[in-house]
């Protein structure tokens, strides 16, 4: 979900899950999606705070902590071009942290920096759509994916 603006509220929903455009002053996590090269967006509470942006570019990270322009407070390399980024907090600590998938691989992290993942399972299909969320309410979000009309939540980020 993606809220901009303020105000009323408009809500667009372009594909179950995937893009839901709110009007109401606040940025809340998602699922946002692209075709091809160039800037994917991604959004989190990076510094244990308010939801902010961030960018996937070919591999670097670009994140805000704040929500007003200016250039990125956090660049860092982690992931391929190729690959989907992610993000959600991992281990629990109240931070979301950066990951990537890569046909059916993921591949976490538990801190916003380049450097090896903490975490590597398989889980899904190459072409299944990835989700981010803490399914059962126990402060850890975990990934899930949905194929068809059939939705696949683990509530561990491990092969399953």
């Amino acid at each position: 979900m993606l809220r901009v603006g303020s105000g009323w509220q408009l809500l667009l929903l372009v594909s179950l899950l995937t893009v839901l455009l709110a009007l109401s002053g606040t940025l809340s996590p998602g699922v946002a999606r692209a075709q091809g090269q160039g800037d994917l967006p991604v959004v989190g509470a990076w510094t244990e705070g308010a939801v902010t942006a961030g960018v996937f570019r070919d591999g670097q990270w670009f994140l805000r902590f704040e929500h007003a322009g200016g250039s990125a407070d956090a660049s860092f390399w982690y992931g391929r071009s190729s690959d989907e980024p992610v993000a959600g907090d991992w281990d629990g600590d109240g931070q979301a942290t950066v990951g990537v998938r890569r046909g059916n691989r993921f591949f976490l992290r538990n801190s916003n920096s380049a450097g090896a993942a903490d975490r590597v399972f398989d889980y899904g299909r190459e072409g299944d759509e990835v989700l981010v969320g803490d399914w059962n309410g126990d402060g850890v979000d975990t990934v899930g994916v949905r194929r068809g009309s059939t939705f696949h939540l683990r509530n561990s980020n491990s092969a399953g």
